[in-house]
């Protein structure tokens, strides 16, 4: 993480700060229990090849996103793609996409954009002599 953010000219130490990050790094805690090492840092001499910060992976893309606002609009386009039921080949340039069509089911024209969650009582199974 250390050298990727030098290389963008950005700190490590002001993504870390954001309020983002942290309910970032919570909600990865929350959804996935027991996970751990998301961030570890070794201090030492500068110019030792072994020191700096690393991330899980589940907090690379967060922090590339960070990063690089164009590879921010990438993971976008990617999701829509998904989202749409496309199967998107982009590469490394945006701009040139070359969409192709999966084939799959259509799916169903979401009711609300939040579902509710509905618990229901189980069936009791009855018996008969």
């Amino acid at each position: 993480m250390t050298k990727a953010a030098k290389h963008f000219g950005k700190r490590l130490d002001n993504f870390m700060c954001t309020k983002e990050t942290k309910e970032y790094i919570q909600a990865i805690r929350e959804v996935i229990p027991g996970i751990t090492g998301i961030t570890q840092t070794k201090a030492g001499w500068h110019l030792n090849e072994d020191v700096g910060t690393w991330a899980h992976p589940k907090l690379a893309v967060f922090f590339a996103r960070w990063l690089d606002v164009r590879f921010a609009v990438w993971c976008d386009m990617q999701i829509d793609d998904i989202l749409h039921g496309l199967q998107a080949n982009r590469g490394s340039a945006p701009g040139r996409s070359v969409v192709v069509p999966v084939q799959q089911e259509p799916a169903p024209e979401p009711q609300h954009l939040i579902c509710p969650v509905v618990h229901q009582k189980p069936a009791t199974a009855t018996t008969t002599p």
